[in-house]
C-alpha cells in the first residue's frame, strides 16, 4: 500500500521497500509544478565519516550523503532523459548535478539534493537500520598514547550508540537505549557511559547513595574502597558534595547551635545549684580546638516538631485532636579514658512500638563530658523556655493547628536520678517515687505513697514540668538487675567451699560458658573483698544467652526429693506471679498500681519506655563519628566539631523522611551466557 509524505515543500508517493519507485511533486514560488520519479537500484549506506550537503541559506537543512547509492532519475520537461549514476560522498552533489546538466546541454540549474533524492525520508530511515562497516587502520592494542586510546574508545562509543538504536528497533524495543557498557581490554576494565546527563535522576541516585551510607554507617574511607572496586559507583567526592548540600539545606530548616560548657564554671555551679542555669556557664563564642571537652551542640525542639508533624500527619500517626506525647531520654557513653559522650533524645510515643527503633529517637542535644548534674543543668537550660511554652500554650504547626503536648521521661535509674536532682542510686533514700529507705525496700508489708522524694533531693529537678507519674524507669535495666541478682545467688551458693570452687567448680562453669558461646567469661579473685571471687560482667544479649542455654543442673545436686522439687516449682511460680502483678492489674503496692494503671489508661505500655533504642543510637554514633579522623578535632575539612557532624547526620535522616528518599534503584541483571 502506498503512502504519501511531505518533506519541506516536496510530497513523496511511495511503497518503499515493496516498490523501488518513488514519485515526488513540488511547486516553485511562481506556482509552477514539477514532478520527478526516482528508481532506487541500490540504497547505499552512510559511512562513519559521513559528509553532508552544503547549506545555501541559514535555515536550509543538511542531508547526509550515502556511499554506494544508485538511483535512476527521470526529469520532467527534459524529454524524459534518464541518468544512471553512482553517487559517492567524495563528490559534491551540486557538482554532479551540474555535470549531468552539461551533458544534456542544459544551462539551467538544479539542486543536487533534489536531483538525487538525498531528502527522501523513507530512504533516510532505511539506511539508519543498516549496520555500517567500520574499519580502523590501527589495532587498539598498538595505540600507546592514553589520549589516542581514549579517542578511539569515544569513536567506538558513538558507533555503538548508533548501531544499538538500529538493533533495538529491529528487536521492537521501544523507548529503550543503552546506558552503560563495560569492556574488558586485556587486563583493563573500561566503562563507557552512554547515558545523557539527567540532573533529576543524578540527584535521586546520589540521595539514595548518601542515605544508604548514612543508614548503614559506611564511612567515607569505606565508601572510597567500595568505589575503587566498582567503577559503577558514584565517585566519593560527588557523594560528599551531595551530602554537604543536603546538610546545608537542612540547617536552613533545623539550625544546629554550638556552644561550650565552660569548665571553670562547673565548680561554681556545683557549689551554688541556683546558678547552674546561668547563661554565663555557656560560651557560644568559642574556637574549635583539639580538646573538645565541654563542647555542646543542640537543635530546637520546635524546629524538629515543625518538620516532623507534617510527616506524622501524612502517615496518620497524629490526627487532629490527639495529644502529642513526647518522651525525653538520655544516655552517656564512655568513648576513651579522656572523653565521655552524653546524648539527649526525644521520641513520639504515639508511634507505639516504633519508638524501639534507634532512628525513631530524635537527638536534641549532645555534649562531650561526664554525666554530672552540673553539666546536665547547663545543657538542658537551652530548652527551658521551649518546654515551658509547649507545656502552657502547646504547639502551633504550619497549618495553624494547635496541639497539646504531654511530656514523659525515661532512662536508666542513674540517669533519671541525676536529672531529678536526687542522690546516688545506692544512697539511703534512692527511690524516684517515694521516700522508702533502701534497708526497708524488701519489706512487702509496708506501703509507700507516690510523692516527691524530698529526703533524697540534692539538687532541683531539671524537668520540673514533667509530672511525677510520667517518670518511667527503663524495663531493660530492671531485667538486667534481676539477672545480676540471680547470677549472684547461684555463684554465691557454689562458693561456699572456696577450695572446691577454685579447683573444680570454677573450671566447669567457665567451660559451660564457652559451650554456649560466652568465651570471654571468666572468674578472677577480688582485690577488694578478701578471699572471694568476682566474674566478668555480661551485656544484655549475653545475659539472655545465659538464661536460655546455661545448664544449671550440672552444678546443683540432684539429691532433692520430689516434694522439694514440686515445692520449689510452686514457690517460683508464685514469685513470678507476684513480680508480674503490676502488668496484669493486681499491684502489690499502691505506688505500682497508680503508676502502671495511669500508663495503661493513656494507651501506653512499659515496653515503649525501654532505653535500648537510645543506647543503640548512642553506640552507633560513637562507632561512626568518634573514630581516628574525627575524635579530638571533628572534621577538619569543614571546621566543625564531631557533635555538629552528628547532628548534621541526624538532620539528613529527616531529609530522607521529608523527601521519601528511595532505598534502592530497581534493576535486573541478565546473564545471556550462563
Amino acid at each position: 500500500m502506498g503512502s504519501m509524505k511531505q518533506n519541506s515543500n516536496r510530497t513523496f508517493i511511495h511503497d518503499y521497500p515493496n516498490s523501488n519507485i518513488i514519485t515526488t511533486f513540488y511547486y516553485e514560488s511562481s506556482g509552477k509544478s514539477h514532478s520527478r520519479k526516482y528508481i532506487i537500484h541500490l540504497l547505499g549506506i552512510y559511512p562513519s565519516n559521513v559528509k553532508k550537503t552544503k547549506k545555501i541559506s541559514k535555515n536550509c537543512p543538511e542531508y547526509e550523503i550515502p556511499d554506494n547509492y544508485k538511483v535512476e532519475t527521470t526529469l520532467e520537461g527534459y524529454n524524459s532523459q534518464s541518468i544512471d549514476q553512482y553517487i559517492s560522498n567524495n563528490n559534491s552533489a551540486s557538482g554532479v548535478a551540474k555535470n549531468f546538466l552539461m551533458l544534456l546541454n542544459k544551462k539551467t540549474r538544479i539542486s543536487g539534493t533534489i536531483l538525487f533524492g538525498f531528502d527522501i525520508s523513507c530512504l533516510i530511515e532505511a539506511r539508519k537500520t543498516i549496520l555500517r562497516p567500520i574499519n580502523r587502520k590501527n589495532s587498539f592494542t598498538t595505540l600507546t598514547s592514553r589520549s589516542q586510546q581514549n579517542k578511539r574508545i569515544k569513536l567506538l562509543a558513538k558507533d555503538i550508540e548508533k548501531e544499538s538504536k538500529i538493533i533495538l528497533k529491529q528487536q521492537n524495543f521501544d523507548n529503550t537505549k543503552i546506558r552503560y557498557i563495560e569492556l574488558e581490554i586485556g587486563d583493563e576494565i573500561v566503562g563507557i557511559n552512554l547515558s545523557e546527563v539527567n540532573l533529576d535522576f543524578t540527584r535521586v541516585r546520589q540521595d539514595a547513595v548518601v542515605c544508604a551510607c548514612d543508614e548503614a554507617l559506611i564511612s567515607r574511607d569505606g565508601y572510597r574502597h567500595l568505589a575503587a572496586i566498582s567503577p559503577n559507583f558514584e565517585r566519593e567526592y560527588q557523594i560528599s558534595n551531595r551530602r554537604n548540600e543536603i546538610s546545608k539545606y537542612m540547617e536552613t530548616i533545623i539550625p544546629i547551635y554550638n556552644c561550650k560548657i565552660e569548665l571553670d564554671n562547673i565548680q561554681n555551679s556545683s557549689n551554688n545549684p541556683s546558678n547552674s542555669s546561668n547563661n554565663n556557664s555557656v560560651n557560644p563564642n568559642f574556637s574549635l580546638t583539639n580538646d573538645q571537652n565541654g563542647f555542646c551542640s543542640y537543635r530546637s525542639i520546635k524546629d524538629l516538631l515543625n518538620t516532623l508533624i507534617p510527616i506524622w500527619k501524612k502517615k496518620s500517626i497524629l490526627n487532629i485532636g490527639d495529644n502529642i506525647k513526647l518522651k525525653f531520654g538520655g544516655d552517656g557513653h564512655i568513648v576513651t579514658y579522656k572523653y565521655s559522650h552524653v546524648m539527649f533524645t526525644m521520641c513520639l510515643l504515639n508511634e507505639g512500638d516504633e519508638v524501639l527503633k534507634p532512628e525513631k529517637q530524635y537527638c536534641i542535644l549532645l555534649y562531650i563530658g561526664k554525666e554530672q548534674y552540673e553539666r546536665l543543668s547547663i545543657a538542658i537550660s537551652k530548652f527551658r523556655n521551649e518546654l515551658d511554652s509547649l507545656k502552657n500554650i502547646g504547639f502551633i504547626d504550619q497549618d495553624n493547628i494547635t496541639w497539646n503536648v504531654k511530656f514523659y521521661f525515661s532512662g536508666d535509674w542513674k540517669f533519671m536520678a541525676l536529672v531529678k536532682g536526687l542522690k546516688a542510686e545506692n544512697s539511703k533514700y534512692f527511690c524516684l517515687f517515694c521516700e522508702c529507705p533502701k534497708d526497708l525496700r524488701g519489706n512487702l508489708n509496708l506501703r509507700w505513697n507516690i510523692s516527691e522524694n524530698k529526703k533524697g533531693v540534692e539538687h532541683p529537678s531539671l524537668f520540673p514540668i514533667i509530672e511525677l507519674d510520667h517518670w518511667i524507669p527503663d524495663e531493660l535495666h530492671i531485667m538486667l538487675r534481676i539477672t545480676d541478682v540471680l547470677m549472684g545467688c547461684l555463684f554465691g551458693d557454689l562458693m561456699i567451699d572456696l577450695n572446691e570452687f577454685k579447683k573444680v567448680t570454677k573450671i566447669l562453669i567457665e567451660k559451660e560458658m564457652q559451650r554456649i558461646g560466652l568465651t570471654h567469661f571468666q572468674f578472677f579473685e577480688s582485690k577488694s573483698k578478701g578471699k572471694s571471687w568476682e566474674w566478668t560482667s555480661l551485656t544484655g544479649p549475653d545475659k539472655l544467652i545465659m538464661l536460655k542455654h546455661f545448664d544449671v543442673t550440672k552444678f546443683i545436686a540432684d539429691s532433692f526429693s520430689d516434694s522439694e522439687i514440686n515445692s520449689f516449682e510452686i514457690n517460683a511460680k508464685n514469685w513470678i506471679k507476684l513480680f508480674c502483678e503490676p502488668t496484669i492489674g493486681k499491684s502489690n503496692s499502691i505506688n505500682q498500681r497508680r503508676v502502671f494503671k495511669k500508663i495503661q489508661h493513656k494507651g501506653l505500655n512499659m515496653r515503649q519506655f525501654s532505653t535500648s533504642s537510645i543506647e543503640k543510637k548512642n553506640h552507633l554514633h560513637v562507632k561512626l563519628f568518634f573514630g581516628g579522623t574525627t575524635m579530638g578535632g571533628g572534621n577538619n575539612s569543614n571546621d566543625n566539631s564531631v557533635l555538629h557532624d552528628i547532628l548534621s547526620f541526624e538532620n539528613r535522616q529527616l531529609y530522607y523522611l521529608m523527601n521519601d528518599t528511595s532505598r534502592c534503584i530497581k534493576q535486573r541483571i541478565i546473564h545471556p551466557n550462563p
